[in-house]
């Protein structure tokens, strides 16, 4: 048996850094999130910054996570507190490994931020594009 790898292919897939297609959207995500401070490096990236491990922060749209080295995609999105908490699950990968996992999205109306935990952890994201209208 002999095995052929195509290595652009396999390259390609490694260095695309966004989520795979999935089931559906989080349709209470508009617009693109990051963690808390990290909204000036998605900016710099906007306006044609260099993409690179150091700069492209994690970031959080309605599509799901996208970072340099993998993301994640809905799969499934299920509203558990109206307009307020959302599990989901999602289909993740990083270089060639695979893997799902159940997150919990909690919006805080006030301050428009996203709490998501995973694994019992949790990590805060701030909405960056609101001054362009999204």
């Amino acid at each position: 048996m002999t095995l052929t790898v195509r290595w652009p292919a396999l390259l390609i897939g490694v260095l695309v850094a966004a989520p795979a297609a999935a089931g559906e959207t989080a349709s209470f995500i508009t617009g693109t999130y990051a963690m808390e401070g990290r909204c000036a490096a998605w900016a710099a990236i906007e306006a044609g910054g260099p993409r690179n491990v150091e700069t492209v922060p994690e970031t959080l749209t309605a599509d799901g996570f996208s970072s340099w080295e993998g993301g994640c995609s809905f799969v499934s999105v299920k509203e558990v507190e109206e307009s307020r908490r959302w599990v989901a699950t999602m289909e993740c990968g990083e270089e060639v490994e695979e893997w799902t996992e159940e997150d919990t999205f909690n919006l805080d109306p006030a301050s428009g931020r996203i709490s998501v935990t995973v694994e019992g952890k949790t990590s805060v994201y701030e909405r960056c594009d609101v001054a362009k209208g999204n």
